[in-house]
């Protein structure tokens, strides 16, 4: 008998689910209460979260999901996915400004995705200890918590993520045709989140084939659930191909990853797995780059011993629980594998930076409880080696929670930051006159100082890496209008810009013989003054 089973069996059975729900309510009050300690300035706000902010905004004023142009045009938006847009506009309604709605989003998604966790976890090891073990994990992960603290679509995609997951467990346990549409429902709504969604429907198709035990359940369940998860994309790319012509605004092109792609993605995974302040990867390079190939590679193997297991276990509960894991495991596979074919064919400036990757950190989360579990299961020496394993995970995630919680608690983040709040570029821009706008930092402009602007783009497209069709052209024009002294360029960052040598020359062929009318740490602007 394992030493949890000894030990709860002297706690008596009616206290049990007051201490299962109890603990569950100490653990998310406490992430929810950091999480607001962590924000005091609101939620962080990068370019995306104004791109969102802006589409929520023009669907409350009627313009439907749309962004606002430099020169005041309603545009279509067909690039970021509608649904987290949605979402803010209809938090919205209650009266409260959209940087607040992006925050009780993501004060809402972190408690269900502490629950969501939770209850996975009890699906997987009918164990209210090791269902509470995912929840404290989830909530105290610095790399979870951090990418809560913006008003970024994550939040929700993991919730939906989560959610999914576990309908698609219950499809394959129960065989109701209800749970397959169901967890169709949420695939298709964690696509409207993120593209990426889509390693969702790869997990379900594997689910539903490889568990139902005849061709008749493998169609049925793959029946139900394959036509719901696919709803939202259509209507999604029907309604991009009416109003732009194009489905989502993105052009099939060959760009193989690079080395330093690659070891941003590494540094990422290193650092939810390692204290980020010891800096270890820079220390240990080399070693940390076959740790990473290591943990992919378990990972896949995993997969495989999940599914091999949950054949030959004769034990109900344990296949179940083996093929719960299976399903949390492969969508981590699918997640990397769409990510990874993205960045190779479609969006080549995607950072693999903890944004991109904390729904794959969870599911580690889920997996790691589950193999505590199973050995803790097995009793003897090896419980007392998982209860040991536990207690120094537990340790180091709540010592990296807590020293985040700190860290962000000093300033807030992105456009949120003390480096934007105090920005005298943005101050001397609401003192210019209302003209037009070009610059390099669109969402800053339109977010801090309310002025629509156009975007300043170096020569370079980062999603293709391929020169822009017509700069040459676009650039003389843009001077022109400023000469002309109808423009003016706001440039943030501008003197490390022009220290670049490669990024620095396209700025300085643009703003040759334009005087610079403001200047200072963090920006100039550029104009002619008549």
């Amino acid at each position: 008998m394992s030493q949890i089973k000894k030990i709860s069996g002297k706690i008596p059975v009616k206290l049990h689910p007051l201490m299962f729900w109890g603990s569950l309510f100490i653990i998310l009050s406490t992430g929810v209460g950091a999480l607001v300690y962590s924000t005091p300035y609101g939620p962080g706000l990068i370019n995306d979260s104004v791109v969102y902010i802006g589409g929520a905004e023009n669907i409350l004023a009627g313009h439907g999901y749309s962004r606002t142009s430099g020169g005041g045009e309603i545009k279509p938006l067909t690039v970021n996915v509608p649904l987290y847009s949605y979402t803010l506009a209809a938090v919205a309604k209650t009266g409260v400004d959209m940087i607040t709605a992006g925050w009780l989003i993501s004060l809402t998604c972190f408690v269900l995705n502490g629950l969501l966790a939770a209850w996975l976890s009890l699906r997987m090891t009918r164990s209210k200890f090791w269902a509470v073990m995912a929840a404290f994990l989830v909530v105290t992960s610095e790399s979870v918590l951090r990418a809560h603290t913006f008003a970024l679509s994550e939040p929700e995609f993991i919730t939906l993520m989560l959610a999914s997951l576990l309908l698609i467990t219950y499809g394959i346990d129960r065989k109701n045709w209800y749970y397959a549409a169901g967890a169709g429902v949420l695939v298709s709504l964690a696509y409207m989140t993120r593209y990426i969604g889509l390693s969702l429907l790869a997990t379900g198709i594997a689910a539903f084939f490889v568990f139902p035990k005849t061709w008749k359940e493998r169609l049925v369940g793959i029946g139900w659930f394959l036509p719901f998860s696919l709803l939202g994309g259509i209507l999604w790319f029907a309604r991009n191909l009416a109003v732009s012509g194009n489905a989502a605004n993105r052009s099939l092109l060959y760009h193989p990853l690079t080395t330093d792609k690659l070891r941003e993605g590494v540094q990422t995974l290193m650092t939810f797995l390692f204290p980020e302040r010891f800096n270890l990867y820079d220390k240990f390079p080399v070693l940390f780059n076959g740790l990473a190939v290591l943990v992919i590679f378990a990972l896949v193997v995993l997969v495989y011993l999940f599914w091999r297991s949950a054949g030959k276990s004769t034990q109900a509960d344990e296949a179940v629980g083996h093929q719960f894991a299976f399903i949390v495991a492969i969508q981590a596979v699918f997640y990397f594998v769409v990510l990874l074919l993205s960045l190779t064919f479609f969006d080549a400036s995607t950072a693999l930076e903890n944004r991109q990757l904390v729904p794959v950190f969870i599911c580690f989360i889920l997996i790691v409880i589950y193999l505590l579990y199973r050995l803790e299961h097995r009793g003897g020496w090896k419980s007392w080696v998982s209860l040991a394993l536990t207690a120094i995970i537990l340790f180091t995630g709540a010592y990296d929670g807590r020293r985040a919680v700190i860290d962000l608690h000093a300033d807030g983040q992105g456009y949120a930051s003390a480096y934007y709040r105090n920005s005298q570029t943005i101050e001397a821009l609401k003192r210019m006159p209302p003209v037009t706008i070009w610059t390099n930092r669109v969402p800053a402009v339109n977010l801090l100082a309310d002025r629509p602007a156009y975007a300043l783009l170096a020569p370079i497209d980062p999603l293709t890496r391929q020169k822009r069709p017509n700069y040459d052209s676009s650039l003389r024009s843009i001077r022109q209008s400023v000469l002309d002294g109808n423009t003016i360029l706001v440039v943030f960052e501008a003197r490390q810009v022009l220290n670049d040598p490669v990024e620095g020359q396209w700025l300085k062929d643009l703003t040759k013989d334009i005087p610079p009318v403001f200047e200072s740490d963090d920006g100039m602007i550029f104009a002619v003054q008549k």
